[in-house]
């Protein structure tokens, strides 16, 4: 999260977050290109902040070598071909994955966010023992990484990081048929994964083509997910729901923007 997105809707995400969220649960937050006197907003303790240009040389290398694989096409803007947007969460949750904050991580997008308090055990039920990590598939598209938990402790999990990063610092993720954004990676990381028997918990194998599958899916009880032109609208819209939802919070929304 840069300093634009941090003021269009981040700095909204951490409100609610650190509002609505267990209290014991840390919430850490990767972000680049900004200044003091950006933090307008006073957070608890359990938020972190990790600056990406220090942390995480990798990326900033990649960014500089590959500064033109930004999706600008001759007539138009491809975002799946934007291969240095999409590295930004790639190797914010390849760091934040492997630096011991706990042992079951959850990602969320920044453009998230929390309406209502979820129970103290929901992260819990996501990730049963044996299972590295749990996502939100859809059939004939891509997966939906706008959430994403790992088990940090899982045995294939290191090694799932370290070729994740793989895809960037050896350009691997041009090889990528289908685009170059961190969904297709980690697809791509998912399909090599269970030909040698490792389990993953798909949270929504039903779910299909173009859903807003995030807000259809049990996380939508609690969370909402203002992807793409939902942002400027301040919320997901009514027509994005196929399941009923009882939730003020959805009940109100409209199919207006």
């Amino acid at each position: 999260m840069d300093n634009h997105g941090y003021n269009k809707y981040g700095r909204i995400m951490l409100q609610s977050f650190d509002e609505k969220i267990r209290k014991d649960i840390p919430i850490h937050v990767y972000h680049e290109n900004f200044t003091a006197s950006d933090w307008l907003t006073p957070f608890s303790e359990r938020v972190h902040f990790h600056k990406r240009e220090t942390l995480i040389p990798d990326l900033m290398d990649f960014k500089t070598k590959y500064a033109k694989e930004n999706g600008v096409q001759p007539e138009r803007y491809d975002y799946n071909k934007d291969a240095i947007k999409f590295s930004n969460k790639s190797f914010s949750i390849v760091h934040g994955t492997t630096q011991g904050y706990a042992r079951k991580v959850f990602w969320f997008d920044a453009d998230s966010f929390c309406f209502d308090s979820p129970p103290d055990d929901f992260f819990d039920k996501m990730l049963n023992d044996g299972e590295a990590n749990c996502y939100l598939g859809r059939i004939g598209l891509y997966t939906e990484t706008g959430f994403i938990g790992f088990d940090t402790e899982h045995p294939a999990h290191a090694e799932f990081m370290r070729q994740w990063a793989e895809y960037y610092t050896k350009a691997k993720v041009f090889e990528l048929k289908r685009g170059w954004t961190d969904c297709d990676v980690f697809d791509d990381l998912i399909a090599r994964y269970k030909t040698v028997g490792v389990k993953f918990n798909n949270l929504t194998p039903g779910a299909k083509g173009a859903d807003h599958i995030f807000i259809n899916s049990f996380l939508g009880q609690y969370f909402d997910h203002k992807k793409g032109g939902r942002k400027r609208h301040g919320k997901s819209f009514r027509r994005d729901l196929y399941v009923d939802r009882k939730e003020p919070y959805w009940t109100s929304a409209t199919n207006a923007g």
